[in-house]
């Protein structure tokens, strides 16, 4: 058995003793962990909210229900996808800062020579949130999934907020949807506008 010549203990019981000191520090890290995330589930469980979704049970479809990539996010998809049981589903859209408007798109656009951006179009179209909600919107709920939230300042996104509102003012479509978006402090706005938001990370 060899001796540490500074300690004059065994390396065996150094060995021993960091291990002890490792296992001592992650047990109460352990618990600490698994009783948060029991509180938490408790709160979710018995937590009563108009703005919940609770039918997690039924389906959703993500970007409809597509025989092909280019027909992700289309109105075609969408609604193959209803006809076929689908009470929901997550649409990619962007918002566009010099039209004013929401377009239905999951890759990011392009810059042409003028600077323009320039989105995937489908069915020869470029889609609106505004076409689609109005094409498949009734009866039905929506997760969008937002592109670049991230990306807009805060002015921009009280304009994109205005727009939104406008677009969803008709047949309760507001209260079927879902914003998900990765900017908290952009995402909080929508929140503070009524809308129901999902924080994505």
């Amino acid at each position: 058995m060899k001796h540490d010549r500074q300690t004059g203990r065994s390396r065996p019981l150094l060995r021993m003793k960091k291990t002890a000191i490792i296992f001592a520090a992650l047990v109460p890290v352990m618990v600490a962990w698994n009783l948060t995330v029991a509180y938490v589930d408790t709160e979710l469980q018995d937590k009563e909210h108009q703005g919940v979704y609770d039918s997690c049970h039924k389906i959703w479809a993500a970007r409809g229900l597509y025989n092909s990539l280019a027909e992700q996010n289309s109105i075609i998809a969408m609604r193959r996808a209803f006809e076929h049981g689908a009470k929901g589903a997550e649409v990619d859209f962007h918002y566009d800062v010099k039209m004013d408007l929401f377009i239905i798109s999951h890759d990011h656009p392009k810059k042409d020579a003028s600077g323009n951006l320039v989105y995937t179009k489908k069915d020869g179209i470029l889609l609106t949130l505004q076409v689609f909600l109005e094409a498949v919107g009734d009866g039905h709920w929506f997760w969008l999934d937002y592109k670049n939230l991230d990306k807009l300042s805060v002015a921009e996104t009280e304009n994109a907020i205005r727009r939104l509102l406008a677009v969803t003012q008709e047949g309760g479509i507001r209260e079927r949807l879902y914003i998900e978006g990765s900017n908290p402090l952009r995402l909080s706005m929508y929140t503070d506008a009524g809308f129901k938001t999902i924080l994505g990370i």
